[in-house]
């Protein structure tokens, strides 16, 4: 029922946007990502916003400016315009740039489909129905806390009121009020240490909830390589645990783990036996009013101290500009050598690593040192260097440092970066 509330004409319109900032054939490679991105961004934000309208349709005017505020800001209450663009947002609008990771998946086989021609014409369908599901989860879920929250507070009135009021609580029956009290999405909490509570949650309900607005890029490649290899040790479980961050007004949002959450989606849609995807542990973390903003940021900095978090991808260490920059760069190089491009970190010469190679780009101040000021100027530096190195490696005396298997897939595909990491620093 809810799907038939979606106005077909309006979204229809932006399913085409969408796909033509996918299909562009722009000669300038920047403009047509920054394109495609701020196309993405307006389809996302078109499913969301007809999800909330058709959940809440019951609700009062009131009621409803309310929630749909909590849950998505202005962005959902604005007028059916959708332009956007995405570097003067990228920091100031969390709601618009974070997927959930179900969305992530659904923009990442959109984008997978869109590469191959027939692909898409054959599953375009079912790839959309996805996307809609996706949303239409992603702002249910958000609505389910926020009436929560709506009701706690309710409670907490209803408790230094009158006598009378609280009489009138008592004559619920006890399965009430329990149900009242487990939260929507996290559940009953197993153990509550103060500074944060532990649940376990189901995989499927984790897929709906929003990326926290700092974190690195999720990488679709990389849940998939690893729910591949979660094939392989069933029997060792799910080690780890996922982290939550909750914020003053209720909103849930993934701070460590979203690509184990996007792995376990994915294993999830596979039926896998033997792994239990109902009961994910999790820690939440809620706002404390003594720590303010940077409460979210310090958690990830925490927990992220002894893990491989790239430099660039720390809160307040590079500026949005450049990391903006850089992230579109190297998508840009990807997209033009997909071949060569490895979703492992510890990938082998002559590949390179996405990640790898934007973290060396910042630590190396390639943006700085050449006055890089757009993606496309940083693209063309590096094919630029990879023009150099194919000069390099002509020599016999380059040719010995290298594998003769390394050397002949660069050849194979005109791509020498990988080769070594002379160049950051020309």
């Amino acid at each position: 029922m809810v799907s038939r509330a979606y106005n077909s004409a309006s979204l229809l319109k932006h399913r085409i946007v969408f796909l033509q900032g996918q299909r562009s054939k722009s000669s300038d490679s920047s403009a047509r990502l920054a394109s495609s991105l701020e196309s993405a961004n307006s389809f996302w934000l078109s499913l969301r916003r007809r999800a909330a309208i058709a959940l809440t349709q019951t609700l009062s005017v009131d009621d409803k400016k309310a929630l749909l505020e909590k849950i998505g800001g202005k962005q959902l209450l604005q007028p059916e315009k959708l332009e956007v663009t995405r570097l003067q947002q990228e920091d100031d609008d969390p709601h618009l740039l974070k997927n959930s990771i179900a969305e992530a998946v659904a923009q990442a086989r959109m984008e997978e489909a869109q590469r191959q021609e027939k692909k898409w014409e054959k599953d375009k369908e079912a790839i959309l129905r996805e996307a809609e599901k996706a949303a239409m989860e992603r702002v249910a879920s958000q609505l389910r806390v926020q009436k929560f929250n709506q009701w706690q507070q309710e409670v907490g009135i209803a408790k230094t009121s009158s006598v009378m009021e609280k009489s009138a609580q008592k004559d619920e029956t006890q399965e009430e009020t329990q149900s009242k009290q487990e939260h929507p999405i996290l559940g009953m909490a197993h153990a509550s240490l103060g500074y944060k509570s532990v649940h376990l949650v189901s995989a499927k309900d984790l897929a709906d909830i929003p990326v926290w607005e700092k974190q690195r890029i999720y990488r679709h490649d990389r849940a998939k390589a690893m729910a591949q290899d979660k094939l392989k040790t069933m029997k060792l479980g799910m080690p780890g645990v996922i982290t939550l961050y909750e914020d003053r007004d209720g909103k849930l949002s993934i701070i460590d783990g979203q690509h184990r959450v996007g792995m376990m989606s994915l294993l999830n849609e596979q039926s896998v036996e033997g792994l239990d995807l109902d009961n994910v542990l999790v820690e939440v973390y809620k706002e404390l009013a003594e720590y303010g903003e940077d409460h979210a940021k310090d958690i990830f900095l925490e927990i992220n101290k002894a893990e491989p978090v790239k430099l660039l991808d720390m809160p307040g260490v590079a500026t949005a500009k450049d990391r903006t920059i850089i992230n579109r760069g190297a998508q840009l190089l990807m997209e033009r050598y997909p071949s060569m491009f490895s979703p492992s970190q510890k990938c082998r010469v002559p590949n390179l690593n996405i990640d790898n190679l934007r973290d060396a780009l910042f630590a190396a101040n390639v943006i700085k040192r050449h006055s890089l000021t757009t993606a496309s100027a940083l693209e063309a530096w590096l094919l630029e260097q990879n023009a150099i190195m194919e000069a390099k490696y002509q020599s016999d005396e380059a040719k010995k440092t290298v594998s003769v298997s390394a050397l002949a897939k660069a050849e194979t595909h005109s791509f020498y970066l990988g080769l070594d990491s002379s160049w950051y620093y020309h």
